[in-house]
């Protein structure tokens, strides 16, 4: 009999999205530290666990018979609104800094131009001015990932086909395409790293069927898949689908083993609930705490005063803008998807799981 709903994939995502903020407030801190320099690259590894999920959770919570529009109407309410406000904010930001540099910090910013801004509403890649294939807010690379996994998964509602049966294929095709055009901004999507949509959907498949993984070989899987998300250090871009993806690939598996009977602290699920405004808000959360801290980038123990602040500010900010600002926002942009698209859908498309927006 297959599990309704997946706590342990709740609590995957907050962990997933509290490694990524402990990898970037390190980063705030190598970047601007005089000495004493300390890095966690392995950190960055969240972002496969994310995408690994997130092909988890379209597999586990799509159900026959819900039109292509629909899902993507759906994926859209949960992703776009947040992500829109979080780049509107970045984008003001900017703009101070354009007028006033010697506010600025850190590497430097882009200069704005229509098609940058453009693109970083639109999820397209573009390269900046600075040469980087970032939007205005830097983690939103990760979305451009979601939007097309999304969008070939809608694809695969259309055609009436198996989400794997078409994109395997289909992702092997572009990733081969992408090496042609090395030089495009928009071919840094044909990344081997779509590969861990595939394997998230694999997964979520295997959970609908309801088969039984040995409990004992979950925890020896999600053993060896948290050493190698938490101490491996940045494998090269072709390398990573198949080492941090590999770990998180483990990872997700263990927690689908280990889901029956495993009792989880509430504080986990709130966490994994806030875990897409925790990703999105803690780059804009980091600036104020440079600014709070500026004096202690250059004492010996720094590090650690800078990556505790920027957790704890960043996990209230999170909890904050998740239940004042994200919901509000997404029950909002409901209206222009009918009730029907929501209430035809099953029981376990309304699970917790199902909100996740990445993942996304």
């Amino acid at each position: 009999m297959a599990v309704r709903r997946y706590r342990s994939i709740q609590a995957l995502r907050g962990f997933a999205a509290v490694i990524v903020v402990i990898y970037h407030a390190l980063r705030l801190w190598s970047d601007n530290a005089s000495s004493h320099p300390v890095t966690w690259q392995s950190g960055a590894a969240g972002v496969d666990l994310f995408f690994i999920i997130s092909g988890f959770v379209m597999a586990f919570t799509h159900h026959e018979g819900q039109p292509a529009g629909t899902f993507m109407k759906r994926r859209a309410i949960r992703i776009v609104p947040l992500y829109w406000l979080a780049t509107t904010g970045m984008l003001i930001k900017a703009g101070i800094m354009a007028m006033h540099p010697e506010l600025a910090h850190g590497a430097g910013h882009s200069a704005l131009s229509v098609p940058y801004i453009a693109a970083s509403y639109l999820f397209i890649p573009y390269r900046d001015t600075l040469g980087q294939v970032l939007p205005l807010l830097s983690v939103g690379w990760t979305l451009s990932f979601e939007m097309l996994f999304y969008a070939c998964f809608a694809a695969a509602i259309w055609l009436r086909m198996s989400a794997i049966r078409l994109l395997a294929p289909l992702f092997a095709l572009f990733i081969i395409g992408g090496l042609a055009f090395t030089s495009s901004a928009i071919m840094t999507l044909a990344s081997p790293l779509l590969f861990e949509f595939i394997a998230g959907l694999w997964l979520g498949n295997l959970a609908k069927s309801g088969k039984c993984i040995n409990r004992t070989f979950a925890v020896a899987a999600g053993a060896v898949g948290l050493v190698i998300l938490l101490t491996v250090p940045l494998p090269s871009p072709a390398a990573r689908a198949f080492t941090w993806g590999a770990g998180a690939f483990l990872v997700v598996l263990s927690a689908i083993g280990l889901e029956r009977g495993l009792r989880l602290p509430a504080w986990l699920q709130k966490l994994g609930e806030s875990s897409y405004s925790l990703y999105l808000v803690h780059i804009p959360i980091f600036s104020i705490c440079y600014r709070l801290l500026r004096g202690a980038f250059n004492t010996p123990h720094g590090a650690y005063l800078i990556v505790a602040t920027c957790l704890v500010l960043s996990l209230g900010g999170a909890v904050l803008v998740h239940r004042f600002v994200e919901i509000p926002l997404t029950t909002a942009a409901r209206g222009w998807v009918t009730p029907a698209a929501f209430s035809a859908a099953p029981p376990d498309s309304h699970s917790t799981i199902a909100s996740f927006p990445y993942a996304a």
